[in-house]
């Protein structure tokens, strides 16, 4: 976060099926926010035990992913966003296809 931010703003993108690769993408479960950090695992405050803990995604009651504002995210995820928010009738098929 750069030092202009001090209220976390975030965008709701996609389910957890289309989320990229890319550490950093934030991480929501309708209540609490995660940050993904990479090789499958997240972190996040544990509000039951008091601390950070870090524990792979699909073991979190996670729904979807989302970026937050005064982040500076690689072109993969940007590219990402592109392609959930205005689908190519490429990426339609291919969707279509995968779920046959």
């Amino acid at each position: 976060f750069n030092t202009d931010v001090d209220t976390l703003i975030y965008n709701e993108i996609g389910e957890l099926d289309t989320m990229p690769e890319v550490a950093g993408i934030g991480l929501f479960d309708g209540n609490n926010f995660g940050v993904y950090v990479g090789n499958g695992d997240a972190v996040f405050a544990s509000y039951d035990g008091g601390h950070i803990v870090k524990s792979p995604v699909s073991e979190g009651n996670w729904i979807s992913w989302c970026t937050f504002d005064g982040i500076d995210y690689p072109q993969e995820v940007m590219d990402k966003i592109e392609e959930i928010q205005n689908p190519t009738e490429e990426n339609t098929e291919e969707k279509n296809e995968d779920e046959e």
